[in-house]
C-alpha cells in the first residue's frame, strides 16, 4: 500500500475536499484550485494536529499491558501545540480575545487526561494515520469516477476481537448521532 503522501501526489479528492466544495464553492475554489495561501489557520485545526499525533504516540507506545508514560504523552501534546502556533508562516487566529496559548494548552491537557482515563488501550493497534485509496462509484450506472478518494483512518485496532476504526475528533461539542451517521468523514 502506498504512503497518504504518495497517494496525495496523484490526482484525487478527499472529505475535506468534498466537505469545502458543499459548504462553499469559492471557498473551495480559493483553497483547492488556486491554492491561496490563507491569511490564517484556525486554533483547531492546531489542536486537532496535535490531538492526533499525541494519540497516535499513545497507540503506539502502549499495548499488552503497558501505556505509555503519562506524563510524556502530555508533554507531547503540550510542544505539538507550541510548534503549531508558534512554528508557521501563516498566523494562527485566537478565537477569543483572553484566549492564548496557555489557556489552549490547560483546555487540551483535560482533553487528554479524560481519554486516558476513559478510554482504554485496545487490544492491537494496527496502525494510525492508515492511509486508503477508494473509486467512487455511481450508484446507478456503476460509472468509476477518475478521480479516487484519498485519506487515512485516524486508527485501526481490535477491540475484543473485532477490527474497528477509530475516527478521533476535538470539537467543542459532542457530535449528535445524525453527525455520526451522515457526516463525510466517517462515513467515507
Amino acid at each position: 500500500m502506498l504512503t497518504l503522501a504518495a497517494l496525495r501526489e496523484k490526482p484525487h479528492t478527499s472529505v475535506s475536499e468534498l466537505r469545502c466544495y458543499i459548504q462553499c464553492s469559492r471557498k473551495h475554489y480559493f483553497t483547492y484550485i488556486h491554492r491561496a495561501v490563507p491569511a490564517f489557520r484556525p486554533l483547531a485545526l492546531v489542536l486537532g494536529s496535535a490531538w492526533h499525533a499525541t494519540i497516535a504516540e499513545h497507540l503506539l507506545r502502549s499495548g499488552h499491558g503497558h501505556h505509555a508514560p503519562v506524563e510524556e504523552v502530555r508533554e507531547h501534546l503540550r510542544d505539538g501545540i507550541v510548534r503549531g502556533v508558534e512554528g508557521d508562516d501563516v498566523p494562527v487566529l485566537f478565537e477569543e480575545e483572553e484566549q492564548d496559548i496557555g489557556a489552549l494548552v490547560d483546555a487540551a491537557m483535560k482533553m487528554l487526561d479524560i481519554f486516558l482515563a476513559r478510554i482504554p488501550v485496545p487490544d492491537v493497534v494496527h496502525g494510525v494515520e492508515v492511509p486508503f485509496s477508494l473509486e467512487l462509484v455511481h450508484p446507478a450506472t456503476g460509472e468509476v469516477h477518475p478521480v479516487p478518494l484519498v485519506g487515512a483512518m485516524d486508527a485501526l485496532v481490535d477491540e475484543g476481537g473485532h477490527a474497528v476504526v477509530w475516527e478521533l475528533k476535538t470539537g467543542k461539542r459532542r457530535w449528535t448521532a445524525d453527525q455520526i451517521e451522515f457526516d463525510l468523514q466517517p462515513t467515507a
